[in-house]
């Protein structure tokens, strides 16, 4: 029985194609809850696999934990699973109330539990159209609207979801709208595959730019331009006054301390002398962090006390090479920031650095014109040298290898905060501590085109792969919500990931992942977060 479209609400669309028609779920195809699970069936002579909750993820069966029970020869008839059936989750969190699966034959013989309710498809509907229909339903909140609560799970309701109206369009049609949309997940797979891998070139290609930028590769014709420069020693000196035992001069190979660190002097793990003999330029020094940092501070070792509004206070999850990510800002009260601003109060240019959990070993800068203090895990640095370099230094590959060396087998890494200040530095002179900063972001500029230096970003997110046929209804195609992005065409990518620091053996790697790229057609009309500007065919976010 097909029925009229009467109701108007903004979750459907008014008006369907022609030869389309609204229907109800149960009229399109049978609705079949599970068998309940009970101790008595937990034994029996008739042992057959059944799925659960914990087996149906969106379009996909998990039989890596399939249990059983017993069911007997007329319970297997009504239980039993068919290729082509549809299981949905009649009773999970709300987020996830109604996600569907089409069963393939995945467990043969397998049945179904209570938990989920069985969609069979008719004579009027494709199951293929239909899984899509429903996975459109799950991804517009419609099955969230219709759950209700019980205790903390939503149930679906096999009489709710049976109700449900259906756009039905001809047979045929539904073949073409369910083989188009394939091919569209088929083109935005190739697209984010294609995607994932420029951005990991670009990881590797910006790890490249900061080790020749420690080892002083990246300046080596303006050392050359500027013979007559006075040497790091004599600056190391200045700022530390008399002080003894500061200064790791580099010297025919060799290494001069007299202040060493417990576990960075001492232990196998490391030996300063090693990133000495990498070979340093000459005139260049290797001095602890400590030393060429005016305050070195731990964050307060407490949990902050959140508000709506407030001072901002900042987490390591913000924490990115190089910048600071404050979307969404966390807040706490006056009164909470005065105290954790006790030991040091956080200015523009100031460097955050993460010692602890997940995001370990990352360093970003103060943006100017924000107050803000000190969440967990996180220490903060002043310098009295470019504070841009120091950035750049710690967040080097040479710098991330000792952290690792540090922190690794340790099921809750964590860095000391004496470890930190005995991190070794390569110091050169401040002129050119600034042409390496100079030089350095002007390679790295690929990464942030188009971003003011020292404003926070939102992170880039990718476009969920998760599809509806909402396109089919109104006779569009829909492109995936995009959030604010960086965009550079995709040639630029290729030709500066391709440059001086790659290895001409890889170039055509770089090349054939950009020009295989999605096109920006394939995104919303919003191009770092400024409404109107449409992206142009051939960029890619990074």
């Amino acid at each position: 029985m097909r029925l009229k479209y009467q109701e108007t609400d903004d979750n459907s669309p008014l008006h369907l194609p022609p030869g389309w028609s609204w229907a109800k779920v149960q009229d399109v195809g049978e609705v079949k809850l599970g068998r309940q699970r009970s101790p008595e069936h937990h034994h029996g002579p008739y042992m057959r696999p059944y799925l659960r909750v914990a087996n149906v993820f969106e379009d996909r069966i998990d039989v890596s934990d399939v249990l059983e029970m017993n069911f007997t020869p007329k319970e297997y008839e009504t239980y039993r699973l068919k290729r082509g059936d549809i299981l949905l989750n009649e009773g999970q969190s709300l987020e996830l109330v109604g996600r569907p699966a089409m069963y393939r034959d995945e467990v043969p013989g397998a049945c179904f539990q209570n938990a989920l309710v069985r969609f069979r498809a008719g004579p009027s509907v494709t199951p293929s159209f239909a899984l899509l229909t429903f996975r459109y339903y799950l991804h517009s909140h419609r099955f969230q609207q219709l759950a209700q609560w019980t205790v903390n799970i939503a149930h679906l309701s096999v009489s709710r979801f049976a109700e449900m109206r259906f756009a039905l369009p001809p047979l045929n049609e539904q073949r073409r709208i369910v083989a188009k949309i394939e091919e569209l997940f088929s083109d935005l797979d190739a697209g984010v595959t294609a995607l994932e891998r420029v951005r990991a070139n670009l990881r590797r290609y910006r790890a490249a730019v900061l080790k020749a930028a420690v080892e002083g590769k990246l300046t080596a014709d303006w050392r050359a331009e500027h013979p007559d420069v006075e040497p790091s020693s004599v600056l190391l000196k200045r700022l530390q006054g008399e002080q003894q035992g500061i200064l790791l001069p580099v010297s025919n190979g060799g290494i001069r301390s007299s202040r060493r660190s417990s576990r960075l002097a001492g232990s196998h793990s490391f030996d300063l002398r090693q990133l000495a003999e990498t070979g340093l330029p000459s005139g260049w020094a290797l001095a602890r962090l400590d030393h060429i940092c005016k305050e070195i501070v731990d964050c307060p070792h407490s949990t902050p006390r959140w508000t709506d509004k407030g001072v901002a206070c900042v987490r390591t999850t913000e924490f990115r090479p190089g910048r600071l990510l404050l979307d969404p800002v966390r807040y706490v009260s006056e009164t909470t920031y005065q105290e954790r601003i006790a030991r040091l109060k956080p200015e523009a240019e100031d460097i955050l650095y993460s010692r602890e959990g997940g995001i370990l070993g990352i360093a970003c800068i103060v943006p100017p014109g924000i107050r803000l203090c000190l969440g967990q895990r996180m220490m903060l640095m002043r310098a009295t040298v470019s504070s841009r370099y120091l950035m750049h230094v710690l967040n080097s590959p040479q710098i991330l290898s000792l952290v690792a060396k540090l922190t690794g087998g340790s099921a809750s890494p964590h860095l000391n905060v004496g470890d930190v200040k005995a991190f070794p530095i390569p110091f050169p002179t401040s002129t050119e501590q600034l042409a390496i900063v100079q030089e350095s972001e002007s390679r790295l500029s690929i990464r942030r085109r188009g971003r003011s230096p020292g404003r926070s970003q939102p992170e880039a997110s990718r476009p969920a792969a998760a599809g509806h046929p909402e396109a089919g209804f109104r006779g569009s195609t829909r492109t995936p919500r995009s959030y604010r992005r960086t965009w550079i065409p995709a040639s630029e990518a290729s030709t500066r990931v391709a440059g001086k620091l790659c290895p001409r053996r890889h170039r055509h790697r770089f090349e054939a992942a950009a020009s295989n790229a999605p096109s920006a057609s394939d995104q919303a009309d919003t191009c770092n977060g400024q409404p109107g500007r449409r992206k142009a065919r051939g960029m890619i976010a990074i």
